[in-house]
């Protein structure tokens, strides 16, 4: 894990689309409400209620109502968390239907 910097912008595969949703992050040691910011078809970028300091990246993350990822947290600044899953971008696409675009799997502008 490490910070957010331009790089990390650069490397994104997938759009992201604005979404106030909440969600908990379940790591080996404990479990933490957030707040989703947006969504990708590949990740989403949220704001942890309180202090998140996981031992690994490994994390099980329920997003509301759109269900159970096994996820990673790939990313962690101050105020936000990146966590990206596991799941095919084609299969997390198609779950999140009703909330992502029809060009959600178009690359990163």
């Amino acid at each position: 894990m490490h910070g957010v910097n331009a790089l990390d912008a650069e490397r994104r595969r997938y759009r992201r689309y604005p979404i106030l949703e909440s969600g908990l992050i379940y790591t080996k040691d404990a479990c933490l409400d957030c707040q989703v910011i947006d969504v990708s078809a590949n990740g989403v970028r949220a704001r942890p209620v309180g202090a998140f300091k996981p031992r690994d990246g490994r994390c099980r993350f329920l997003l509301g109502r759109l269900g159970m990822f096994e996820a990673e947290v790939c990313w962690q600044s101050d105020d936000a968390i990146g966590i990206r899953f596991d799941e095919a971008p084609e299969a997390v696409a198609a779950r999140f239907e009703a909330v992502l675009p029809d060009d959600c799997l178009a690359a990163a502008a």
